[in-house]
């Protein structure tokens, strides 16, 4: 169960302004970024600071993808 700050601020994210948040994307050097650290860690050549910085991509990664979830429950009134 996520911690409650978390839902929070998925929550806030979500209802701010949804049709902005669904259309958002990383740019494409940070996606290019977030690939390469993936790509290192199956290859098993990821370093420590590397490891925390994939680790934030993920956890974004988490959040928007929740918080878009709900901006389209919002957005469809659910």
């Amino acid at each position: 169960m996520p911690v409650k700050i978390y839902e929070e601020f998925v929550d806030f994210l979500a209802n701010s302004v949804p049709d902005q948040l669904i259309a958002f994307h990383p740019s494409p050097e940070t996606q290019a970024r977030a690939y390469e650290l993936l790509t290192r860690e199956k290859s098993g050549e990821l370093k420590g600071d590397e490891r925390v910085e994939l680790d934030y991509y993920e956890t974004l990664e988490q959040v928007f993808r929740l918080a878009k979830a709900r901006a389209h429950r919002k957005m469809a009134g659910l």
